[in-house]
């Protein structure tokens, strides 16, 4: 916690210190048992430091879940924005995400395990952030309908049965305790997501 000049990159490490520590220790004990005082002495900060990044463990929690999920957000952002045809699309997207929590499979378990209300904010934050790329997904579906490539859907109900098969999908690995790569799923996705709404 050095107060000179050249502090703005250990202020960064020190905060990242802090969420790497509160992900360790709500992974560990969960987010009601986890205190402030452990976290900072994880992160070998003091308490008072670790109150100047967060005001309370719940903005910790959410900065925790927020910060990592916008490495998701970005790679996301970068196939939603592209000029692929809407299969190629979808799979890239469905990809992307199996392969983030396959790298963050404590952030994933932590989200599961903290279900109720720090469960649905999480949610929230995601889906807010899916849906500001959304309205040039559903131009491209759209499009694929009127093309005759995909069947004239609700989008909404597309999406969220979408989403839920997939987080299916990721639990049934949590169950088999992550003893694959969750990458090793994206065929068997890809083909039932596809049979169930492209038309033949």
């Amino acid at each position: 916690d050095s107060d000179d000049g050249s502090r703005a990159q250990p202020k960064q490490s020190t905060r990242e210190r802090i969420l790497n520590a509160a992900l360790d220790l709500f992974y560990e004990k969960g987010f009601h048992l986890a205190t402030v005082e452990e976290i900072a002495e994880r992160a070998a900060v003091g308490k008072g430091t670790l109150y100047r990044y967060f005001a309370n463990k719940g903005a910790l929690f959410n900065e925790l879940i927020k910060s990592r999920l916008e490495e998701l957000e970005v790679s996301a952002q970068a196939i939603l924005d592209g000029e692929d045809d809407v299969l190629t699309m979808i799979t890239k997207y469905v990809r992307i995400y199996f392969e983030f929590f396959d790298s963050h499979k404590r952030l994933y378990r932590l989200i599961l395990q903290e279900r109720s209300d720090l469960a649905e904010q999480v949610q929230e934050v995601y889906v807010k952030k899916v849906m500001k790329r959304i309205p040039l997904l559903k131009r491209k579906i759209r499009e694929a309908s009127h093309e005759g490539v995909l069947k004239d859907v609700d989008f909404q109900t597309v999406f969220y049965g979408v989403m839920g098969f997939i987080h299916g999908v990721i639990q049934k690995w949590l169950v088999h305790d992550c003893s694959y790569p969750l990458a090793d799923e994206l065929p068997n996705v890809i083909e039932v997501l596809f049979y169930g709404f492209v038309k033949q």
